[in-house]
């Protein structure tokens, strides 16, 4: 007899944890710029650049990177400046398995973060940086498909859905725009800071192909000529484009894929008038794309030979099976209360949201997200003194989605992005207002025992002792187990007995089966 075997691949989640890493670290104020007396503003991106999964560990490593934005009082008044400080960050998660062939999956957030002035010409910034890393683990093995030229075999089979890898691509996508300041504001003498963000995407997989598309949003911070007393912003919306030629993707795959900004360039431009009022941004972006295919198997459990006896290699295995991924929109809203020390705003220059999920979890037909949506204004004031000022303030938010057939002890990855957002002057309060997407993937392991090894086993097949068996069907009892107890048929048994359910059998039914005699 001859085994068809068939290869089974698929990933599943190891193992989920998180870290907190403390930075701090002072800085000195560049020569060319004045003194810092006050700090307006401090914001900070943080990135991962490099993962490693070693045995029980997994290492992170980031890189973080500050802007200052501070006040240098004078007797000609209050002028806003700005500099820029980097700093790395490393850190190592443990997770309790020891698997040979695993990746891992980090992200990081700025979980608090604040500056203070050491003197005129130092500052100290220290803060938290939280990382949450996953580890996943590969999974390939062989089972026994069928078996031919061995037709006395009987095989239990059951239906299982696999997940089979199909592509795990690392892309690189780039684009560039042209951001435009209007004649309503005043031409740029220095941008202090410049980001992109990612806020939305879309993948498609054809015949053949896969289309990706990234629409990301772009920002700036400048200083005006003539104009050091303020700092204005300007912003822009971008689409990159990449198509993916596969030879094995199908329209009926699905993918799970994740993509962020890597790095940006921005150089100001000249306009007709001679006014630097363009600006040339060129975007990288950098992510993974996994491609699945849900494929039925039916995978062989158990099996005996009527004509001889078979020595069977099992193994228990656990498979993981994708329920289900659901997609939802929130509007998130808040208020950011201002103290009565705080100066009256005039015009929000700045508004930046982060959102970090703080719990997921799964319910009967719904995934919960929980999380806060961190909001940074920066806003221009009538204080001479103080002409520009900022506040922060967390806003807690839910999502909730439906996702039919879910239950509590499945697995859930969620990750959620701002898809646009927008602050409001509303007398001493800053409105918040955001609509986020929220993207899930349930999952959950069944226990199965498949069978990887069949041979031809050593002696002989117990001899029938009676020529006709009466059976009584007892609790549990199935007609694929009676028939290997007594080394005939399923179909032999329907054969000699009239049953209406063969699935559902009933406890007490009798049952004639045949043993010596030929009926």
């Amino acid at each position: 007899m001859e085994l068809i075997k068939e290869n089974i691949e698929y990933e599943q989640l190891m193992a989920e944890n998180s870290v907190d890493t403390i930075l701090h670290g002072e800085y000195v104020i560049p020569d060319t710029l004045p003194d810092v007396q006050e700090v307006l503003m401090l914001d900070c991106d943080a990135r991962i650049q490099s993962i490693q999964v070693l045995e029980n560990k997994i290492l992170v490593d980031g890189n973080c990177r500050y802007t200052v934005i501070y006040l240098n009082k004078s007797e000609e008044g209050s002028t806003v400046h700005c500099t820029s400080y980097s700093t790395n960050f490393n850190n190592s998660i443990d997770y309790n398995r020891n698997d040979s062939d695993v990746y891992g999956d980090a992200e990081c957030f700025v979980e608090h973060m604040e500056c203070s002035i050491v003197n005129e010409r130092k500052v100290s910034i220290e803060g938290i940086i939280t990382i949450k890393a996953q580890v996943f683990s590969k999974n390939r093995y062989e089972i026994v498909k069928d078996v031919d030229g061995a037709s006395e075999i009987q095989f239990y089979k059951t239906p299982i859905f696999i997940d089979k890898i199909v592509e795990n691509m690392d892309v690189d996508m780039s684009g560039q725009c042209k951001i435009k300041v209007p004649m309503s504001k005043p031409p740029i003498d220095k941008i202090i800071k410049s980001e992109a963000s990612i806020y939305k995407r879309n993948v498609r997989i054809i015949d053949g192909k896969c289309k990706v598309e990234l629409w990301a949003k772009i920002s700036m911070l400048y200083k005006a000529e003539d104009n050091e007393g303020e700092i204005f912003s300007s912003e822009d919306e971008m689409v990159i484009e990449k198509e993916i030629p596969a030879d094995n993707l199908r329209e009926s795959m699905r993918e799970i894929s994740k993509f962020e900004v890597a790095d940006m360039d921005v150089s100001i431009e000249e306009d007709d008038m001679g006014e630097k009022r363009s600006v040339n941004c060129s975007v990288l972006c950098k992510g993974n794309m996994r491609v699945l295919s849900k494929e039925e198997l039916y995978a062989i459990e158990d099996a005996y030979c009527t004509t001889m006896p078979l020595d069977l290699n099992i193994e228990k295995h656990k498979i993981n099976i994708m329920h289900d991924e659901v997609v939802t929109d929130t509007i998130i809203k808040g208020e950011i209360e201002l103290e009565k020390e705080m100066p009256v705003p005039k015009e929000i220059i700045f508004c930046k949201p982060v959102l970090t999920i703080s719990d997921k979890r799964v319910i009967d037909d719904k995934v919960i997200v929980e999380g806060v949506m961190t909001v940074k204004v920066m806003y221009k004031t009538n204080n001479e003194e103080i002409p520009m000022y900022s506040v922060e303030d967390d806003i807690p938010f839910t999502s909730e989605i439906q996702c039919d057939g879910a239950k509590p002890e499945m697995q859930v990855m969620a990750r959620s992005c701002i898809e646009n957002s927008d602050c409001e002057i509303e007398g001493n309060v800053i409105a918040v207002k955001a609509v986020i997407k929220t993207r899930a993937m349930v999952s959950y392991t069944v226990d199965k025992d498949l069978l990887v090894d069949l041979k031809e086993g050593e002696g002989d097949l117990p001899k029938k002792k009676a020529s006709i068996i009466i059976y009584s069907v007892q609790k549990g009892d199935t007609l694929w187990k009676i028939a290997k107890q007594y080394n005939t048929t399923v179909e032999k048994i329907l054969q000699f007995n009239d049953i209406d359910d063969p699935d559902n059998l009933q406890i007490g039914t009798k049952l004639i089966i045949q043993g010596r005699a030929v009926l």
